[in-house]
């Protein structure tokens, strides 16, 4: 848990806003830290962003919300697309504001 308590602290200290300026222009996000909806109901944490190793594309790396130690990559293009749903075309993924305190 040290381990993973580490990543997160890593990753959440490096938004997406911070790295886009190191970015190729078709690569360019505004992707959050936080907490987001996908269309299918489930909630996921997003802890940043990483490069891929061998191609160095952008992978928004995350957890579902209720089991954060068990992290998931998804390659940015993926995350911010759009998917056709039975109700229409909806985006992949929703963040959701933290409440106001």
């Amino acid at each position: 848990m040290k381990y993973f308590n580490s990543i997160r602290f890593w990753f959440s200290n490096r938004s997406a806003i911070k790295l886009a300026g190191n970015l190729q222009d078709n690569q360019s996000s505004t992707i959050k830290v936080g907490l987001y909806e996908h269309f299918k109901g489930n909630r996921y944490y997003v802890f940043g962003t990483a490069r891929h190793s061998e191609n160095e594309e952008v992978m928004v790396v995350y957890a579902p919300d209720k089991k954060r130690e068990e992290l998931w990559v998804r390659p940015l293009h993926m995350f911010e697309e759009q998917v056709e749903t039975a109700s229409g075309v909806a985006p992949r993924f929703v963040y959701i504001p933290p409440p106001d305190l």
